[in-house]
């Protein structure tokens, strides 16, 4: 068994989660860090170094798509 093949299994390309609170979002962002067992900041170095494989990328994309909504839901952001 692949080690990242946990992060990849349940993973979609159209995910279908629906986040309804500000607290749904924050803990799917650490669920993808205990995924992927880095911290943050390791995980942020390695995908500006290039160093995520293509199932952590994946990972890492979800990621930036909840940091996004992340800033909707505190008002740091708004559409359009």
């Amino acid at each position: 068994m692949d080690v990242y093949e946990d992060i990849y299994e349940d993973r979609l390309y159209f995910p279908d989660r629906v986040y309804n609170s500000l607290e749904e979002i924050l803990e799917r962002k650490e669920e993808i860090l205990r995924e992927v067992r880095m911290t943050r900041e390791e995980f942020d170095w390695r995908a500006d170094n290039y160093q995520l494989g293509p199932k952590e990328s994946d990972a890492y994309f979800e990621m930036i798509g909840l940091d996004r909504f992340e800033e909707y839901c505190r008002g740091e952001r708004t559409i359009g």
